[in-house]
């Protein structure tokens, strides 16, 4: 591949899309500019795997990885990713595997083991709406404590979230200024909280529903206010949400926030019996994804075989990923 990035993709033209499909890209080692994937261009990832990006440094010893998006840096267009991996990779400042300047979408997709020294050890969106549909985000790390998934934008642009686990990332799991966290788990772990909101001037939401929002095994707290402008409040609200088992409080004093109904907002999680939980500790988490791989594979009455076909393999993973967080 070419010494600053494998692809570059450019083309302005509105209705043309440029499309990456069921490749691998593996222990590729770039400048510090480029990321795997740089794209001016509308772009469209389906079926790929992004995967051990090395860092290494030259003789002044300066990390060589991208500044902004390990795996892809969307410069201009919109990115549609489904079906695919995006798994250790770097940036030194923003967008540990992805960062985006475009309307994204997200199906189907896991981030782990990213990181960056910034925000966004997962993805960065400054510009655009963001999506992200039955995608896992875990063991994500910012070197400052920041976001997995990081939305910064204008009071224009949206996040949505939904059907997400999004959790044991070490930072806080979300940072968004308006959006909206639907039918998903989104656990922070260490050194960090699960949601922050902040607010571009007067204009910051957020809409937690039908979703169950907690911080362990870190010690942060489940609602954040991380807000530049602190004059300005930005608007939340709570619609059948369980907010629990946070370890400094449940919602920051200071963020005022709507009750919609259905909420439930309490010190502890309640526990029940889990078939991904085989730890039993009350919580489908890390712990437990180590004890999956030990029965990988043909097992005949392996607590891990969760659909009884006689074999662990990927669709039992992805229902561990299902029920990710606390069993509740």
């Amino acid at each position: 591949v070419p010494a600053r990035c494998a692809f570059r993709f450019r083309n302005y033209s509105p209705n043309e899309v440029s499309v990456v499909r069921e490749s691998t890209f593996e222990g590729n080692n770039f400048g510090p500019d480029l990321s795997t994937i740089w794209a001016e261009a509308n772009l469209r990832i389906e079926d790929c795997l992004f995967e051990n990006m090395k860092i290494t440094c030259d003789r002044q010893r300066s990390v060589k990885a991208p500044l902004l998006g390990g795996a892809v840096h969307q410069a201009w267009g919109t990115l549609e990713c489904s079906g695919s991996v995006c798994s250790e990779f770097h940036a030194v400042s923003r967008g540990g595997a992805i960062y985006t300047l475009g309307n994204s979408t997200f199906e189907n997709c896991v981030f782990m083991g990213n990181s960056c020294g910034d925000w966004g050890s997962a993805i960065t969106c400054e510009r655009g709406n963001l999506r992200l549909s039955d995608c896992l985000v875990a063991f994500n790390e910012s070197l400052q404590g920041k976001a997995a998934v990081d939305f910064y934008c204008s009071s224009e642009f949206e996040l949505l979230v939904e059907s997400c686990v999004i959790g044991e990332n070490n930072g806080s799991s979300i940072y968004l200024t308006r959006g909206e966290i639907v039918e998903s788990t989104v656990t922070a772990g260490n050194y960090g909280n699960a949601i922050e909101i902040g607010s571009v001037l007067s204009d910051g939401y957020l809409l937690v529903r039908d979703s169950v929002v907690t911080t362990h095994p870190g010690f942060g707290i489940a609602l954040y206010i991380n807000n530049p402008f602190p004059v300005y409040q930005p608007v939340v609200e709570l619609w059948g949400a369980t907010i629990c088992s946070n370890h400094t409080g449940q919602i920051d004093p200071s963020l005022r926030w709507t009750d919609l109904g259905g909420n439930s907002v309490r010190d502890e999680c309640e526990q029940m019996a889990c078939p991904t939980d085989l730890n039993e500790d009350g919580t489908t988490d890390g712990g437990d994804l180590g004890l999956f791989f030990v029965f990988w594979g043909v097992c005949d009455d392996c607590p891990a075989d969760f659909n009884d076909d006689d074999v662990v393999d990927g669709i039992d993973l992805g229902i561990l990923f299902s029920a990710w967080g606390p069993c509740t």
